[in-house]
């Protein structure tokens, strides 16, 4: 591992290279990257970062982000078989199946989608401003890709009628109200923070839902002492050094993204020494993707919530 974790570090300098990692990634890789964070923030970095390579340590579509936003760098991900499940089925051909169903919905795909998906998108989402994108928008129909769950959620938020892609994030739709039972006669006094991609009968019962950063930001803030997680294994490791104080329960031990957890240091300082698996995306499609991101972030920007 030390000879990895050596690797790493001297190939990041001869490469010009940075390692980022999503939140989920092992400790390992947490540990050596040079930024973690979400889905957005990952974007963000890779199109803010003065490194001529990208190390992509989460899932395909997320290396793929990183390219659509950094043409000009060298995007590597170091297992090419990192697929996001949830992605891989909400594919291009679901899509346009919906298209043809729903020919006057705006199409709204969430960050957590693939460059041709993104390309034949209206505008792009994430979990934080998706409610404020679809009101601002025009239409009174959307279809969004591609979370069951996170749909059903912003659908109950708006008068609009929602076409939500039938494929749950499989690892936190895998867990419901009894596991969140169990656990909470564990910690009966624990506060429970859950993802936006949990099923609805998680999130009725719980004290706060969000993304990531969001269920970060509410643990540092919040005087409990103990609380019940309800999302991915990996942010466990963010939450207890950032509270190191306070006590964290993952709701269930299910909550495990094998895809995220496929990656390890070895395979990252490969990545680094052999600048292998690079990320490329035809140009067209590219450019496609960039504008529905971009409109997002005009959205954000310049749109105000409108009532429907």
């Amino acid at each position: 591992m030390n000879n990895s974790r050596e690797k790493i570090a001297r190939y990041k300098k001869k490469q010009d290279a940075e390692v980022l990692a999503h939140y989920y990634q092992p400790e390992e890789i947490q540990d050596i990257a040079d930024f973690v964070g979400y889905s957005e923030q990952l974007n963000q970095r890779a199109f803010k970062s003065n490194a001529q390579t990208l190390v992509l340590c989460g899932v395909n579509f997320m290396a793929q982000n990183a390219k659509i936003m950094a043409p000009k760098k060298r995007v590597i991900i170091p297992e090419i078989m990192a697929d996001c499940p949830m992605v891989k089925k909400a594919n291009l051909e679901c899509l346009n199946e919906m298209r043809e169903k729903h020919p006057k919905a705006a199409v709204v795909s969430f960050i957590n989608s693939s460059a041709e998906v993104k390309a034949e998108s209206d505008i792009c989402c994430t979990a934080n401003n998706a409610l404020k994108i679809i009101k601002s928008l025009p239409q009174s129909e959307i279809i969004l890709v591609p979370n069951k769950n996170l749909g059903e959620y912003i659908s109950q938020k708006t008068k609009k009628t929602i076409y939500s892609c039938a494929h749950p994030c499989p690892i936190h739709d895998g867990v419901g109200i009894n596991d969140l039972k169990r656990i909470k006669k564990q910690y009966a006094d624990a506060q429970i923070l859950v993802n936006l991609d949990c099923k609805e009968e998680v999130r009725e019962k719980a004290d706060f839902v969000g993304d990531p950063e969001e269920i970060l930001k509410y643990a540092k803030s919040s005087k409990a002492k103990k609380m019940i997680i309800g999302a991915e294994r990996g942010l466990l490791y963010k939450l207890n050094r950032e509270n190191p104080r306070k006590r964290f329960y993952l709701l269930s031990p299910h909550l495990i993204c094998q895809s995220m957890k496929i990656n390890n240091l070895y395979k990252t300082s490969q990545a680094l020494e052999n600048l292998e698996i690079e990320v490329k995306i035809d140009e067209y499609t590219r450019l496609k993707a960039e504008h529905a991101i971009k409109k997002m972030k005009y959205y954000e920007k310049h749109h105000y919530l409108t009532k429907y």
